[in-house]
């Protein structure tokens, strides 16, 4: 991740969690909804998981959005700055598990 986002600085990189049969099913389909909702507000499904924590952020895009907007302060902040940055026109680049 870190090297991606050293190759695009101004970028929002984003992980994408497998999931196995073990996985339980109201948390994938909790989670689907989730990027439903985040797909139908950004008119785009370059976000693939908005809710998985493993992320680096383009700090200069991050502060102008703080600066400009009152962010979430719990779980809703990585979905929320995700969605506003997607807005803004910040690249969205997945981290694929190699």
């Amino acid at each position: 991740m870190l090297g991606l986002a050293a190759a695009s600085p101004h970028a929002l990189i984003l992980g994408a969690p497998l999931y196995d049969a073990t996985v339980p099913r109201v948390r994938l389909i909790g989670r689907y909804l989730t990027h439903g909702m985040v797909a139908l507000n950004t008119l785009s499904l370059a976000i693939r998981d908005s809710m998985c924590g493993y992320r680096v952020y383009p700090l200069t895009e991050l502060v102008e959005l703080a600066d400009g907007a009152t962010l979430g302060a719990r779980m809703e902040f990585d979905i929320e700055v995700t969605v506003r940055l997607s807005w803004g026109g910040t690249e969205i680049v997945i981290c694929r598990r190699q």
